[in-house]
């Protein structure tokens, strides 16, 4: 462990508390451009940048300060007051960055980046804002694959209200068809029934037999043509 960890302990407290110092005022200005919709990706990028410098220092320091690594001949009023330093300036990282966090949070919540009040959430507590905006992204991703489900099931209904609307129109034009037969089957009994009636009046009973034996094979083929018409 480097020596200057002990022998220049407040030079390196004073560094920190400086630093300590402009990461709030970094925070300030961060805050002040959110509410002002304006750029932040510069003081955003420096902000995390600067807090993984302090932070990184800062754990230099205190591992020096551990039990195990102290020197020997530190008294222990001096080791115990300076623990105290150390956890004070680690204190104020941890509300630094707890600051920065909700920040970007509320930052990018506004702008719908996350539209749910996950802060009260408890399994979303803890998440970077990295994590969140992934998280984020896996729901819009969802929210996609339905849209692309509804998509296909429209097309689906597209195809079968079409096909519908050809068998319908089949259908129309074989009940036209059939009623042309109808009429043209009315049309002849009509006439078979005059004719009837005129073979009548100057038929003897002989000849109206075999007429009536004639008219019924022919209403028979009649009747056959048209059950093969409604069939098809």
């Amino acid at each position: 462990m480097s020596k200057e960890y002990y022998t220049n302990f407040k030079s390196i407290i004073s560094e920190l508390t400086n630093q300590a110092k402009g990461l709030r005022g970094d925070i300030s200005s961060y805050k002040q451009k959110i509410d002002k919709s304006a750029n932040t990706v510069e003081v955003e990028n420096k902000l995390k940048q600067d807090l993984k410098n302090f932070k990184e220092s800062l754990d230099k320091l205190d591992e020096a300060y551990l039990t195990r690594n102290i020197p020997g001949n530190m008294p222990e009023a001096t080791l115990d007051q300076r623990q105290k330093e150390i956890k004070k300036i680690k204190n104020d990282y941890e509300e630094i960055n707890k600051q920065f966090q909700e920040l970007n949070s509320d930052k990018y919540s506004f702008k719908g980046k996350i539209t749910e009040d996950y802060r009260n959430k408890e399994e979303l507590k803890g998440l970077s804002t990295g994590e969140l905006m992934q998280l984020q992204e896996n729901k819009l991703k969802e929210q996609d694959d339905q849209i692309d489900d509804i998509v296909v099931d429209v097309k689906k209904g597209t195809v079968l209200a079409n096909n519908l609307t050809h068998e319908v129109n089949d259908q129309s034009k074989k009940i036209e068809q059939v009623n042309e037969d109808m009429d043209m089957v009315d049309n002849r009994m009509k006439k078979l029934t005059k004719r009837f009636q005129n073979y009548v009046k100057n038929s003897s009973y002989c000849c109206l037999c075999s007429f009536f034996f004639l008219e019924a094979v022919i209403f028979g083929v009649l009747v056959w043509i048209y059950a093969d018409v409604v069939k098809d």
